[in-house]
């Protein structure tokens, strides 16, 4: 992916706006990746034990996140990736990444996220989710790592910073996506 960061007045704002969902989206899989940390909120505040109930929902939210992460990814240019007429037409007329030639950095990407995807929802167990979650991080996450240095904070927002714009964009993603299914659930492999 190339980077950069443009603080120019006339930079777009589409683009801005794609970047922010974007590492909104990131952020919220981060959050949800850390199985540990949820294992001991539910334990304490809930004396509630991980069972198969809970790790169904958990599987379920991560497919939601990474569908809107294919999405979001697939469909606005704000990382300035490589595209081709091939993908563009694929993702258009929904035939499976699996089928599309990795003719572009953003179809290898795209074809990144879905197979690490698949493993994560494949994942068996806790155990085995936590170790799928760690390979999704390494493979496809941390490609996002250096986001977070070239964003600039919109004043237009009235946010103070990033890391404050981040959360607010986090919360808008999970309150939009992941309590209305019939926006943020549909197949994406």
């Amino acid at each position: 992916m190339k980077y950069s960061n443009n603080n120019s007045e006339t930079a777009d704002k589409t683009k801005g706006a794609a970047i922010g969902n974007i590492m909104a989206i990131v952020n919220c899989i981060g959050l949800l990746g850390q199985v540990n940390d949820f294992s001991d909120w539910v334990s304490k505040s809930h004396h509630v034990e991980l069972n198969k109930e809970l790790y169904e929902g958990y599987k379920f939210t991560f497919d939601v996140l990474f569908g809107r992460l294919f999405d979001e990814i697939g469909r606005n240019s704000s990382l300035d990736l490589e595209e081709d007429m091939w993908l563009s037409r694929a993702l258009f007329s929904g035939i499976p990444i699996s089928k599309v030639p990795n003719n572009s950095e953003k179809a290898v990407l795209l074809r990144n996220i879905h197979y690490s995807a698949n493993s994560v929802l494949m994942a068996r167990d806790w155990e085995d989710l936590i170790r799928c979650v760690s390979v999704f991080r390494e493979k496809v996450l941390s490609r996002f790592d250096g986001l977070s240095e070239i964003a600039v904070a919109s004043p237009t927002y009235l946010v103070k910073n990033v890391e404050e714009a981040l959360k607010y964009a986090s919360i808008f993603e999970t309150y939009i996506f992941l309590n209305d299914t019939r926006r943020g659930l549909w197949c994406y492999l």
